[in-house]
């Protein structure tokens, strides 16, 4: 199954550090959930996320390692994200650590436009990455 192009586009603007083209992925309603913010974010909630976690990661890479479709609307992407911690995160300050983990994304697409993000990794791994095995 080809990968819907606002899903490429959506990693496309990840490694491009372009917070504001992740999210002119996400529909004008669409929701982005994942572990660190398990409610889940949207509007200017999830851009206010993207640009925090970009400045926290600044060379911050998101690998494309597998696409796995159910749908037109339905597809899952494997990934792999690199990045050094050179700003804060969180409550956390800059560690310089390097970081590398793997995720899921499954996204649900309406009108070419993402519905619905729903992002899967473990978080005790980024924690023992960045020194915090306690979490943040």
């Amino acid at each position: 199954m080809n990968c819907p192009k606002a899903v490429l586009d959506y990693f496309d603007a990840y490694n491009r550090l372009d917070a504001r083209s992740v999210c002119e992925t996400l529909a004008s309603d669409g929701t982005y959930t994942d572990p660190m913010a398990p409610d889940g974010v949207s509007g200017a909630g999830f851009l206010a996320m993207t640009q925090g976690f970009m400045a926290a990661f600044g060379d911050l890479s998101l690998e494309v390692l597998a696409v796995i479709g159910a749908s037109d609307e339905l597809v899952a992407v494997q990934w792999m994200m690199r990045g050094t911690h050179t700003g804060a995160l969180g409550p956390l300050p800059r560690t310089d650590r390097k970081v590398t983990l793997s995720g899921v994304d499954v996204f649900q697409l309406r009108n070419g436009k993402i519905q619905r993000i729903e992002g899967y990794y473990d978080t005790g791994t980024l924690y023992r990455q960045l020194g915090r095995p306690q979490g943040l």
